[in-house]
């Protein structure tokens, strides 16, 4: 047993509680808490449970959880789930479909994960049960082949977007927001659907058939979700490019897919600015119809169809949305292909500095929608969003992870750390928030959720990039008896997540609890607890195939045989066990994540190289201090014809810029440090690892 610690009102009264009888019984109902359990679990639960609230200063809170457990090694779980959660849980049903152990305790996921590693087909067929998919010709199997060069639902023919409707026709299927407005707007199902049909059947009027690939460029809308259902259904395939890129980046994408069709919008709107997006199309002179949607509508109405887009459109085929749908018709039967036909073409980061063309099929979506009912616990009527858009892997995960589970996308046109964002979380009733670390952490900074109510926000997720364990403590402790952080880990090219937590299980903040379903993974190198993590599958949402690179050289090539001679996949995370949670520690290859994004350090210095007065340089990562998402560090060697006298900042404000112009402004350097010579080694490679040793970040540079 530890020795129960103690809190006094004046100690309280310094973090922000009033002095007298607020603080002192504050005090009071501490100290009976502390002293009512025999462990730190025990005590920190009794805290959340009966006596913390949202309206304590978050202080407090952070001052009891470390009391709890300061002494005691890490992790320090700060969420428990009620049986009463447990009992009611997906992850239950899904046990007894399965056959197996249902007793709704903490152990649910383990027994989860044991089955579906002991029998991957069961437990892939139990999930598409669940789901409803259609098919229109049902599969024979899950898997056909070798893990490394496996088939999905072989002889299976489907349109996964036929699945997404299952929901009653009035029930809600999007909520939004404008930025510059408080109102709340919905599109029914119904409303979905035949804007998904309009969309279908206007490419074909366009001339388009199916396999031809279509780009969304734009921000994450209803209009946009009907979009990419569009594209789907009609057989077509859509191409993901983030709306925060650069002209050179998105022709880059729209090369490497061979688009046919653009859709972009003529400006974003976000805290007070008009943001330029039809003029970067143009600008990759990439020969492509595209489609103009205006970014601010005329009026209050969620019928796009009569405002005006508020810049020229050249000729060529162009043609603004409304002049678009007048095309086609309410109406489309869904074009049916094989469960492989690819849906998505998405792009992740390598370490060549070419973006990765990872389709997703129609067997994906599966992957995504399952992680959604298991780990985030998604229902019919629940509410979700994610701040995203459809440049990356989470804008088709909320779209299919919530329809294909019945619930409701919620969607803000604006900045996700504005006090209108967390005021429509409010009031669009989001159940579920998934959360980048870098918005949570401003979130936290600006103290909007001091004056707005996000209890009925039932679990949080994150994923993205490393985060800060006292900024999830504190996410989690706006809603009475704290709401779980699902830490969710994966990627494109796993269609989800490989590692996660989950609803039922005990959280601790930035710690996973679990590997996903049908998942395995060893770590590979001298430490037994740490190491860079290998996947053992199959699975579905793993990918079998990239457009533009070798599959197996990328993934499988190179790799050692698991432990039972397994097939073993490179990932290139590396992994830390914490008892029975799980750490990440960074990239094990010379990939980073800034502001949520993928990218290489060879990208980075490819830009960076043209900025006067850069000889050569290198882009590391390096993690805050006190945890938290990576930041950009870029060494620098003066070229020649450069004054030895530079100015660092100076260098960096060039750097930015460059960044800025030809990568992403989302991309923020946070320091340049100059050096007479990069390590390299025998064969010339930059040692970027060596970079990272030599770089310390202290608390005073953050």
């Amino acid at each position: 047993m530890v020795d129960a610690p103690a809190v006094t009102a004046n100690e309280l009264v310094g973090l922000g509680v009033p002095a007298g009888p607020a603080s002192s019984d504050l005090a009071a109902s501490c100290n009976a808490a502390f002293k009512s359990g025999a462990t730190p679990e025990s005590r920190w639960r009794h805290l959340t449970r009966d006596v913390l609230a949202p309206s304590v200063p978050f202080a407090v809170h952070n001052l009891l959880y470390h009391k709890c457990y300061d002494g005691t090694p890490l992790p320090w779980p700060a969420y428990f789930p009620d049986v009463s959660i447990i009992n009611q849980s997906n992850a239950v049903s899904f046990c007894r479909v399965l056959g197996i152990d249902a007793t709704p305790n903490d152990g649910v996921i383990d027994r989860l994960h044991r089955a579906s590693i002991a029998d991957r087909e069961a437990f892939w067929q139990a999930a598409i049960r669940i789901l409803s998919i259609e098919f229109a010709t049902a599969p024979t199997s899950v898997f056909s082949g070798p893990v490394d060069s496996v088939k999905y639902l072989p002889s299976a023919r489907m349109n996964i977007v036929e699945s997404c409707f299952s929901a009653p026709a009035a029930s809600p299927a999007i909520r939004f927001q404008r930025e510059s407005e408080s109102h709340v707007y919905e599109w029914s199902n119904a409303d979905l659907l035949r804007a998904a049909n309009r969309v279908a059947s206007a490419l074909h009027a366009l001339g388009l058939v199916p396999g031809d690939t279509a780009a969304i460029f734009m921000q994450m809308t209803a209009e946009s979700v009907a979009i990419y259902l569009g594209i789907i259904k009609a057989g077509m395939v859509a191409v993901s490019v983030a709306d925060s890129f650069s002209s050179e980046e998105v022709r880059t994408r729209l090369e490497i897919a061979e688009c046919k069709v653009v859709f972009t919008q003529d400006f974003v709107y976000r805290g007070g600015k008009r943001l330029p997006m039809y003029e970067r199309v143009v600008a990759t002179g990439w020969p492509a119809k595209t489609i103009v949607i205006p970014g601010q509508f005329n009026g209050p109405s969620a019928d796009s169809s009569g405002a005006e887009v508020a810049c020229p459109i050249r000729g060529e085929g162009d043609v603004s949305w409304s002049a678009f749908l007048s095309r086609g018709s309410d109406a489309f039967p869904a074009v049916i292909g094989n469960a492989e036909d690819p849906i998505n073409i998405l792009f992740s980061s390598g370490t060549t500095g070419t973006p990765k063309a990872i389709p997703w099929n129609h067997c994906t979506p599966i992957k995504a929608a399952t992680d959604a009912y298991l780990y985030h616990d998604i229902k019919p009527g629940d509410c979700v969003a994610w701040p995203t858009n459809f440049g990356w892997m989470m804008a088709p995960w909320l779209c299919f992870g919530s329809l294909l589970n019945l619930a409701t996308v919620a969607l803000f046109y604006g900045s996700p750390t504005s006090p209108s964002f967390c005021e429509f979380i409010a009031n669009a009733r989001v159940t579920m928030l998934g959360l980048i670390p870098s918005i949570t952490k401003q979130l936290r900074a600006a103290g909007y959720l001091d004056h707005i109510d996000w209890s009925g926000v039932r679990r949080y997720s994150s994923t993205g990039e490393a985060s800060n364990p006292t900024d999830q403590l504190w996410i989690m402790s706006r809603r009475p008896g704290y709401a779980p952080v699902v830490e969710y880990c994966g990627g494109t090219e796993i269609g989800g997540a490989y590692i996660c937590g989950s609803v039922v299980q005990r959280q601790a903040p930035s710690m996973f609890s679990t590997l996903a379903c049908s998942v395995d993974a060893i770590l590979i190198g001298d430490a037994p607890t740490e190491g860079e993590v290998a996947l053992i599958g199959p699975s579905l949402g793993f990918s079998n195939v990239i457009l533009n690179q070798d599959h197996y050289k990328t993934y499988f090539a190179g790799m050692p045989a698991g432990p039972n001679g397994n097939i073993l996949r490179r990932h290139g995370d590396r992994i830390m066990r914490c008892g029975s949670f799980y750490k990440a520690m960074g990239r094990a290859d010379d990939t980073m994540k800034l502001g949520g994004i993928k990218i290489s350090s060879v990208e980075l210095e490819n830009v960076c190289a043209k900025c006067p007065g850069v000889g050569e340089c290198a882009a590391i990562a390096v993690p805050p201090a006190d945890g938290g998402p990576d930041l950009l560090v870029i060494f620098v060697v003066l070229s020649k014809d450069a004054s030895s006298t530079v100015p660092t900042s100076s260098l960096k404000d060039a750097i930015q810029q460059e960044i800025k112009t030809h990568l992403n402004p989302l991309f923020k350097v946070h320091d340049v440090c100059i050096v007479d010579s990069l390590p390299r080694t025998a064969t010339a490679k930059v040692m970027r690892r060596d970079l990272r040793s030599r770089y310390t970040v202290s608390s005073s540079k953050l």
